[in-house]
C-alpha cells in the first residue's frame, strides 16, 4: 500500500473528549432513535470584564449616585431632573455646579447640558431677534416678515420647553437622557476637576 495516503478510516478510534472540541457537536444533538437533529442553544460564556465595560457614550453615567445635595438636601436623581425645570431654566443647573462636590459627574452632566439647552434657545432667539430688527427697516415686507419670525420663535420656545419638560421626567425616573450634539458638546466638561 501506498504510506503517503494516510491511516485506513476504518483504523481510527473517536476518543469521547475529543467530541467536546467539535463545533458541530455543540450546537446539534441527536433528540431521539429516528434520526432527527435537534438544535440546542449554544451556552454563552459569561465575562466579568465584558460586564464591566461602559460605552463610550455613558462614561460613568450608568449610575446614579448615592448621597444628597449640600443645598435643599435632595437626593442626586431630583436634583439632575430640577435643571430641567422649565420655570427657571438653567437657575439650577447653576446652584448645583456653585454648591455641590465637583466630583459628582452625573450631577455635572445635567447641569452642564441645561445650561447649553438653555444656551442654544438664547442664542437662537438672539439671532431671529436681530433679524426682526434689520427686516423692520423694510416698509410693508418687513411687519409680515416679523410676524412670521415671532411665530417660529414661540413655536421654538414651546418645542424647548416640551424638551425640557421631557427630559426632567426621564432623568426623574433614572433614565439616561442625552441630546443628540449638546451632550457630545457637554462629555468635554462634565468630567470631574482633577
Amino acid at each position: 500500500m501506498n504510506s503517503n495516503r494516510g491511516p485506513d478510516p476504518d483504523d481510527l478510534e473517536i476518543d469521547e473528549n475529543e467530541e467536546d472540541d467539535d463545533p458541530f457537536h455543540d450546537q446539534f444533538s441527536s433528540s431521539s432513535e429516528s434520526g432527527y437533529l435537534k438544535q440546542e442553544p449554544k451556552k454563552k460564556k459569561q465575562s466579568t470584564s465584558a460586564s464591566k465595560k461602559s460605552l463610550p457614550h455613558m462614561k460613568g453615567m450608568d449610575v446614579i449616585p448615592a448621597g444628597k445635595t449640600v443645598f435643599f438636601d435632595l437626593d442626586y436623581k431630583t436634583a439632575a431632573a430640577l435643571c430641567y425645570i422649565p420655570v427657571a431654566p438653567g437657575v439650577a443647573g447653576i446652584l448645583w455646579l456653585l454648591t455641590e462636590n465637583t466630583q459628582n459627574r452625573y450631577l455635572r452632566f445635567h447641569c452642564i447640558q441645561s445650561i447649553a439647552l438653555i444656551g442654544a434657545f438664547i442664542a437662537v432667539n438672539v439671532v431671529f431677534g436681530t433679524v426682526r430688527s434689520i427686516l423692520s427697516i423694510i416698509p410693508m415686507l418687513g411687519d409680515a416678515l416679523g410676524i412670521v419670525l415671532s411665530l417660529f420663535g414661540g413655536l421654538i420656545a414651546l418645542a424647548v420647553m416640551g424638551i425640557s419638560f421631557r427630559l426632567m421626567y426621564s432623568v426623574w425616573q433614572g433614565k439616561e437622557v442625552r441630546l443628540p450634539v449638546i451632550a457630545n458638546i457637554v462629555d468635554r466638561y462634565a468630567e470631574p476637576n482633577s
